[in-house]
């Protein structure tokens, strides 16, 4: 079937209405829709997932004046496969709307938890008894052509309360492999709906993790229905991986090689090599190439061929990829022609629009892209539309005058940052001057050794300068400036000639509290105190040094 995705809210002209209290109303056109884009869920299981959706609405207490839980809606989701588009289209009929943040968070703690269940080792194989591997068949991969299909249950084995490892004869459930994540979904039977959470491949064995309180059991025939919108997202995010692949290349050079990938529902991640950043002209130059190759609606064409034809044909290998004596081709003609067994779009057009979001270094020599198509590419755009849009808003300017606004306001911040730096630091010299009466005179130096306020560095040794000229002898003074030690030193010119050094001072008793620095014998400073507790105790040294001096 070919991959696509219905506009969302749409009404035909003609097609009568019935609200959703009234029965099943358009319930026969939603599963056509659903079977448009390749699903193969079954009528019964529809007809429970609307039964749920009214029960579901009535045990909540759901209004025309409230919202439709989110967590309800990706419940209808997550267990019957119902998805979030026509649960909307459905209560908006009522004039109601769908909770989308609650939506967003349910799906986040669903992931969150089958991560966890993953990283715990729950879908491994280890504990499956030794013979299992070997006197099964190899399970029979359906997902290329569908979404859907009756399989039969060949074995069972609990990971713990509630769950499952269940192997099926055929399955259309993708198991995770070359950087594609696996699919969701459910194995259904009657009104039962056991979730699939995660798809493992051992061998020529696909196990799949399966949730549910009903427990399955061997020889149970199932309908196993893939979350379909999942899968086009995924494929979507997979076809783009290819095409961003052939990109780069032609905008970087060849010597662009896949270091790694992860094609997911919600974004392709891309690893390459290539030794530096990539400049936003470059970045333009790749998402206009993908974007092209998707107006122009080119078909991806699949195609199962002897590894040396196919390397013959050009063909480029993936990263992490295993390839047996024969192989799968993705081909986009005349642009991009890879080895690849993960699913993927039957034409360019269907991704809808490629954005890149993101470029980064994760390691020496190998940058990172991360990119969205589809609906996550709209979601996308939406949100950096919302941002300007509250920008506008603040700064009450339309959004093409915003940079030159910023720009105006960032300069206005930088002179009244001077101001204020000045006034400190004359602030801080003011304060100076008061000092003078606190000087001792020790071994006939004239010493002013004291903690004070300062603002920053600067204005500490703006005063410790002034100081120097009006005591005509030593002054050392600290302060704690955002939660660090600072010393400056001064030594009038008539005792550096004796032998008195600013910066011998400093290296002295700095490192008391935690500060290093130095300087020359008539100024020395030292910074980044981790302990100021202790400048008193610093402080408390610089007698002694004159005396011994």
């Amino acid at each position: 079937a070919r991959s696509g995705t219905p506009e969302p809210n749409r009404v035909e002209e003609g097609r009568s209405e019935t609200r959703w209290e009234g029965g099943p109303g358009r319930l026969n056109d939603m599963i056509a829709v659903l079977k448009s884009l390749g699903g193969q869920g079954s009528t019964a299981g529809f007809d429970r997932s609307q039964k749920e959706l009214a029960e579901q609405l009535k045990a909540k207490g759901v209004t025309d004046t409230t919202l439709v839980p989110g967590d309800l809606a990706f419940e209808l989701y997550d267990t019957y496969g119902f998805p979030l588009e026509l649960t909307e289209e459905i209560v908006q009929e009522q004039g109601l709307n769908v909770d989308h943040a609650g939506y967003r968070k349910a799906m986040t703690e669903q992931v969150e938890r089958a991560r966890a269940a993953h990283s715990s080792g729950g879908l491994t194989g280890k504990d499956l008894p030794p013979d299992v591997l070997e006197r099964l068949p190899a399970t029979q991969f359906t997902g290329y052509t569908g979404h859907g299909n009756a399989a039969k249950i060949l074995f069972v084995a609990p990971i713990e309360d509630g769950i499952w490892q269940v192997i099926l004869d055929q399955t259309p459930f993708y198991a995770e492999s070359g950087g594609q994540v696996s699919d969701t979904g459910s194995l259904v039977i009657g009104d039962d709906h056991m979730h699939v959470s995660d798809v493992r491949k051992v061998g020529d064995i696909v196990l799949h993790e399966v949730r549910s309180e009903v427990p399955p059991s061997e020889g149970m025939t199932v309908q196993a229905q893939v979350h379909s919108s999942e899968r086009l997202a995924t494929a979507r995010h997979h076809t783009g991986a290819h095409l961003l692949h052939a990109a780069l290349k032609t905008v970087l050079g060849e010597h662009v090689q896949q270091a790694g990938s992860e094609v997911s529902p919600k974004a392709c991640r891309f690893d390459f090599s290539h030794p530096k950043g990539l400049s936003a002209d470059e970045i333009t130059r790749i998402e206009d190439l993908i974007n092209e190759q998707i107006l122009l609606d080119r078909p991806v064409e699949k195609v199962e061929m002897a590894l040396d034809d196919a390397k013959k044909a050009g063909a480029v290998a993936l990263f992490g990829e295993k390839y047996g004596d024969r192989v799968r081709t993705i081909n986009v003609a005349g642009f991009s022609h890879e080895l690849c067994g993960g699913t993927h779009l039957d034409r360019t057009g269907e991704m809808g629009l490629f954005k890149i979001v993101s470029e980064e270094a994760v390691a020496a020599g190998v940058r990172r892209i991360t990119a969205v198509t589809g609906f996550e590419a709209l979601s996308y755009l939406r949100q950096r539309e919302a941002i300007v849009a509250d920008f506008s808003k603040t700064l009450k300017a339309p959004a093409t005058e915003l940079p030159s606004r910023l720009a105006k306001m960032q300069a206005q911040l930088q002179e009244k940052d001077k101001e204020i730096a000045a006034l400190r630091q004359a602030q801080a010299v003011a304060h100076a001057k008061t000092l003078v009466n606190e000087v001792k005179t020790v071994d006939g130096v004239p010493l002013l050794v004291r903690a004070v306020d300062a603002p920053d560095a600067d204005a500490l040794q703006q005063m410790v300068e002034q100081l120097r000229h009006a005591v005509d002898g030593v002054v050392v003074l600290a302060a704690n400036i955002d939660g660090k030690a600072t010393f400056v030193a001064g030594v009038a010119d008539r005792y550096t000639k004796l032998g008195l050094a600013a910066g011998n001072l400093i290296k002295e008793i700095a490192p008391i509290a935690g500060a290093r620095g130095g300087g020359k014998p008539a100024l020395a400073r030292a910074g980044g105190g981790t302990e100021p507790s202790r400048i008193g105790e610093a402080l408390d040294r610089v007698a002694g040094m004159i005396t011994s001096a």
